[in-house]
Order: structure tokens, then sequence, then C-alpha cells
């Protein structure tokens, strides 16, 4: 082969080379909430179970595109106005279990909604939209007259750590509880995909640590030492950015889905949440 014609060949090389990744990033880009998001549904045996939690209470809320969505409020037994806890789960998590760990924090109410698409949620879940309807399960809870509205504090897992941020900068709360979560979710998936050009293509970029700088409220951070989905090197990126105070609670041996199996986790949620109730946040995990 001549050098003209080997030079032309290593160009149409090159050329369906660079021809294939371009057609991935466009596939990428195409389905990434089929990627971001994944519905789980709720299994009938599971809905029977939540119904029968002594103290729930159905929501139905619709959202301004008219989609219902599902949830629950888990009331405790005294009587209210109760400190409100709302739970936000991750991309793949069907979040009825949450109001069965009710025990791990007495005193306080629980309510909690299915994402767009899980659950017998309708719709199609992305950032804006978990944004739009988390400030409306808030606005709902809030004037109610048993609820404190002065006591609401926001519990995200995961993803739903950025909606939390979220809504604390859309919304008054008491304090915010992140459990493994991240500076941003363009951060996370470029660690993953690092031959992506991420920031040119993820839409939802629920990007925490641009708020974290304003943000006032106490917060929680509960993070697995092992985390090979969300390295801590993110949730810490967001706790040195955070303003108001803030405490980091690392529990080794544990990854992304089992933390809360660690006999601290519950000890540190029930002490956080105890010191928003009685006005001493922040003070040292017992």
């Amino acid at each position: 082969m001549t050098a003209a014609g080997l030079a032309s060949a290593l160009l149409r090389i090159a050329l369906g080379t660079t021809g294939a990744v371009m057609l991935l990033w466009l596939l990428l880009y195409l389905l990434q909430e089929r990627l971001l998001f994944q519905p789980q549904p709720l299994a009938d045996a599971q809905r029977t179970a939540t119904g029968r939690l002594p103290g729930t209470e159905t929501l139905s809320l619709v959202s301004p595109e008219g989609h219902t969505l599902r949830g629950w409020l888990r009331k405790p037994a005294q009587t209210g106005p109760w400190p409100l806890l709302l739970y936000f789960g991750g991309n793949a998590e069907e979040v009825s279990h949450i109001l069965a760990e009710q025990a791990a924090w007495p005193g306080w109410a629980i309510a909690t909604l299915n994402y767009r698409g899980f659950g017998d949620s309708q719709g199609e879940a992305g950032e804006a939209a978990l944004r739009a309807d988390a400030l409306l399960l808030y606005d709902h809870l809030s004037r109610r007259s048993d609820v404190q509205a002065n006591r609401i504090v926001a519990m995200g897992r995961s993803m739903g750590s950025g909606v939390a941020v979220a809504l604390a900068a859309e919304r008054k709360l008491s304090g915010l509880v992140l459990i493994t979560p991240y500076d941003s979710l363009t951060a996370v998936a470029q660690r993953h995909y690092r031959w992506v050009p991420v920031r040119w293509l993820l839409r939802h970029r629920f990007d925490s640590a641009a708020q974290a700088p304003q943000r006032q409220e106490p917060a929680l951070f509960l993070v697995a030492g092992e985390d090979q989905l969300i390295p801590k090197a993110h949730a810490q990126r967001l706790h040195d950015a955070w303003r108001g105070s803030k405490i980091w609670v690392e529990l080794p041996n544990t990854g992304h889905g089992d933390l809360s199996s660690a006999p601290v986790y519950d000890a540190a949620l029930r002490s956080f949440l105890q010191g928003i109730a009685q006005g001493t946040e922040g003070a040292p995990i017992k």
C-alpha cells in the first residue's frame, strides 16, 4: 500500500470511529431519562401493608400538568400538630417502605410521594418535575393545622438529596437529612463516564453544590464509607460548601444501598431530629 493509500485508510477508520462515538453520545442524550430514572411499581402486597400501618393517610395530589401523584402521610400516635419529615427517594426507589421506619424518629410525622411514573404516580420523571412535585407536597402539607410549619425537615436519599436541596432553595425548612448525597449529578456521571462530554449532554443536573453556599439550614450528612456509586468525595464537596451548621456521619464498611443497616444510622437521624424539634440543631450526635 502506498503512503497515500495508507493515509486514506487511516482517515476512513478515524472518521468511522468518530462517527460511532458521536452516535453513541447522541443515543445517551436521547435516552438519558431511561438511564437516570428507573420507575419501580408498587407491589400489591406492599400497598396492602402500607395501608395497614397505624396513622397512615393516603395522599393524592395533582400537578399543574394534570398528573395525579400518589403518596402517604403517616402520623405519630401523639396529638398534633407534629413536626414533619418529607422524604425524597433515589432514582430507582418506590418510597412506601419509608413509612414503616417511623419508629426511628418518635413524634414526627412523615410524608412522601412516589416520583412521576413510580408506584401509582402518573407522568414522567425529570429534574424539573421532581422539583415541582416537592414544592407541591410541601405547600399542601405546610398549610395543614396538624403540621408544625416551622418544623419541616427534608430527607433525601441519593438522587433525592438533590430534590431536598432544591426544595430548601424555594421554601423554608428547619433542616435537611442528606443520605449518600452528591455535589452535582453532572460530576458523578462524569466520574463514571470519563469519555463522554457529560456537561454538554446532561439535562438533569441536580447541582446541589451551586446552592450550598446560600444554604443556612442545619444539615445531617449520612455517608457510606465504601460507596461505589456516589463516592464520598462528592458528598464531601457538598458538605464543605454548605454554609449552615452541618454534621458529617460516615458509616464505615457500608455501601450505597446498605448504609441504613448500620446501628449508628438510626441513632444519628434520631439525634438530629430531636435537636430540630427542641431547637438545639447542630448538637453533636449522641
